[in-house]
């Protein structure tokens, strides 16, 4: 994977998520091409219905304006660390040039452009999108951002831990269920395996759809030369999602590779499932694709 087009937001979750794009493009003299994932204009809601403002109600200009810088103070902050941290680990920060030798990254200013445009149209040219893992004190619009990024590119997506990790793809766990998502994932993922230490092909028991066992997609792999074995697990009662990154733990996996929605989303956001699960809960990397 040589071009990862990354969301650096202007808090903590940034360093995670640049440190995530750089240990991909420095497998293989790659570029990075970050943005800001801000939300566009603020929309002011005034009176209209029996509201104190009476009938129509005046859009609070001042209001606007100071949305507004905030926002591009959020921009600027979000672009000093990135500059910083590319400067920290010496990479050149210019347009991408194929020829170059080591990991380039330059920054996208898409301020006319919704988060959810960037990485749903100009993230199909990249080889993968990076996206910090949805935070729990704004699930709801961090979600639609990776929803986007995940039912509009067609490009596999990678979630940035809250953490910075150290490694990435020393040992992999694939979370098989059988499913044309999970076979997508593991397709556009394999630029991530080629040379692991180990990788778990993972069947949760009772957790997958009608198809090829874990053990047919281990031997594809060892097929490939990747040292690939199964692992079927009973977990009881344990909800699926929480069963993979259990077992992630235990074997210090530093890469999850997931397929997005196997079960349908309106269904995972009223009963929760797997995707849902991991999209909220994941403390290590995660590739998925839908």
């Amino acid at each position: 994977m040589r071009t990862v087009l990354c969301a650096v937001s202007d808090g903590e979750a940034a360093r995670s998520a640049l440190t995530t794009a750089y240990l991909i493009a420095s497998r293989g003299d790659g570029h990075i091409e970050a943005f800001y994932p801000g939300m566009g204009s603020p929309m002011i809601i005034t009176g209209g219905f029996g509201g104190g403002m009476g009938g129509g109600g005046v859009v609070p200009t001042e209001l606007v304006a100071g949305l507004e810088r905030e926002e591009q103070q959020r921009r600027e902050r979000a672009r000093s660390q990135f500059t910083s941290f590319m400067n920290e680990k010496c990479a050149v920060i210019e347009p991408v040039d194929p020829g170059s030798k080591g990991v380039s990254a330059s920054w996208y200013e898409n301020a006319a452009m919704q988060a959810s445009e960037v990485v749903g149209s100009y993230g199909r040219v990249f080889d993968v999108i990076c996206v910090s893992r949805p935070r729990r004190d704004d699930a709801a619009l961090s979600l639609a951002f990776v929803e986007a990024a995940l039912f509009e590119s067609g490009r596999p997506v990678i979630l940035a831990p809250p953490e910075p990790p150290a490694t990435i793809s020393r040992v992999v766990v694939i979370a098989w269920n059988a499913s044309t998502e999970t076979a997508r994932t593991l397709a556009l993922g394999m630029p991530l395996v080629g040379d692991v230490e180990r990788a778990i092909v993972l069947t949760v028991k009772g957790g997958g759809v009608n198809g090829p066992l874990g053990e047919d997609a281990a031997r594809n792999l060892r097929c490939h030369g990747i040292k690939a074995e199964a692992v079927e697990v009973d977990v009881g009662g344990l909800p699926v999602g929480e069963a993979i990154l259990q077992h992630c733990k235990e074997v210090g996996a530093d890469l999850l590779i997931k397929g997005a929605y196997t079960q349908s989303r309106l269904k995972q956001m009223i009963f929760g499932g797997a995707t849902q699960h991991i999209l909220t809960s994941a403390e290590l990397p995660v590739i998925m694709a839908h």
